[in-house]
């Protein structure tokens, strides 16, 4: 009789990151830990400053706003059109 493993065999003992890049090259997989780190950092950044704007008693629904709209999109619009 074969021994049973202790663990079921498949993609679910192996971190999350090996299952995504098992088929990458060596220089795909680094990309994409690096991308997946910035991605991280940048989210740590906006939730610290949102933190710190609701510190300062700023309103943060404004902020909401642009994000929602993208912000400058009416600076490029008048840009091109005065190129025109």
């Amino acid at each position: 009789m074969a021994p049973v493993p202790d663990s079921p065999g498949g993609w679910s003992d192996i971190p999350s990151d090996s299952e995504d890049t098992f088929f990458f090259s060596p220089e795909e997989t680094e990309d994409f830990r690096r991308e997946k780190k910035r991605k991280l950092l940048d989210q740590n950044r906006e939730e610290r400053l949102r933190a710190r704007r609701i510190e300062d008693g700023e309103s943060i629904e404004a902020e909401d706003d642009d994000e929602m709209w993208g912000g400058s999109d009416e600076e490029v619009c008048t840009f091109f059109s005065l190129a025109i």
